[in-house]
This record gives C-alpha cells, sequence and structure tokens, in this order.
C-alpha cells in the first residue's frame, strides 16, 4: 500500500495535484495540516484524502469532513500504527519530545506531522517521526512531500523533492 503524505500547502493546491501525478499507484493522500482544504484538488482522482486541521485558519474548513477538521487522528493501516497530527500542539518547532510522549501513548510505530515547514525523518525509540516538509513554504530546503510504502506490517518512508 502507497501513501502520498504532504503538509503545509497553504493554499497552493498544484503541489497536491503534482504529487498525485506522480504517484498514480498511491492509494491514499494524507495531508498533516495547514490548508486541509487543499485536498478538493483530489475529489476527481481516485485516491482516498485524509488530513487534520493545522495552527493557521483555514478559510475553506467548511469543505473539510468533519474528522479532517480534528487535530489529531490514529490510523491503522496493514497493522501499522499511525499517529497523524499537525504538530503545533507539540512544540515540534523546538523538539520532539512532546510528541514523543503522545506517540507512546497512543502506541504508534508511526509519526506524520508538518508544522515546521522543513523535511525531516527520525526514528527514536522505536518510533518513527516522519515530516514531509512543505511544498508550498519549504524552510531551509526544497518544496517536498512525502512517500509511505506499507506492506505486511512494516512499512518504508522516503522524502521527495518536487
Amino acid at each position: 500500500m502507497k501513501l502520498i503524505v504532504i503538509s503545509d500547502t497553504h493554499g497552493e493546491k498544484s503541489w497536491i495535484q503534482k504529487a498525485v501525478e506522480a504517484n498514480r499507484d498511491a492509494l491514499i493522500i494524507i495531508h498533516c495540516g495547514d490548508f486541509a482544504s487543499d485536498l478538493e484538488v483530489v475529489k476527481s482522482m481516485p485516491i482516498e484524502a485524509i488530513a487534520v486541521n493545522g495552527n493557521v485558519p483555514d478559510l475553506h474548513q467548511a469543505r473539510l469532513m468533519p474528522d479532517d477538521r480534528m487535530e489529531e487522528r490514529i490510523l491503522v493501516y496493514e497493522g501499522v500504527r499511525i499517529l497523524l497530527t499537525h504538530g503545533h500542539r507539540y512544540d515540534v518547532k523546538y523538539t520532539l519530545n512532546k510528541l514523543n510522549y503522545r506517540a507512546q501513548e497512543a502506541q504508534a510505530e508511526l509519526v506524520l506531522f508538518g508544522h515546521t515547514h522543513v523535511a525531516q525523518q527520525i526514528s527514536h525509540e522505536g518510533i518513527t517521526f516522519f515530516n514531509p516538509g512543505s511544498p508550498a513554504r519549504p524552510r531551509g530546503g526544497k518544496p517536498s512531500y512525502g512517500i509511505i510504502e506499507i506492506e505486511n506490517g512494516s512499512f518504508n518512508c522516503q522524502l521527495l523533492n518536487f
């Protein structure tokens, strides 16, 4: 199972289209917040869209499904437990400690988050923390997104530049 992970698109929907077009075999696109309503561009595409709300008020929040207005979600795909959050409530710009504690509490193996606009992948105490960065407003790098491949309870994360 292939997932596209994107975050912090801030109204620039074309990045989502580019990610989906480059990964036509992906089944799901996950938005880690800050203009999750940008996912409206995939409504006509054969891909499931999942999101969480971020810290920047989304002008089109009314278009989001009720679950996508949540600030945190637990997802399970092929036995992999995923914590999805924007990250601002956990001070991820400064430390991953609070997010690590929440991931342990949620028994997550994989944490997807955004907010920092910096692409990163860190493994700590058996938990993988994956931030796809931002395609619209990257900090310290190129426009980016992520791909996660899940099979038989295992997963592989990859950061990609546009």
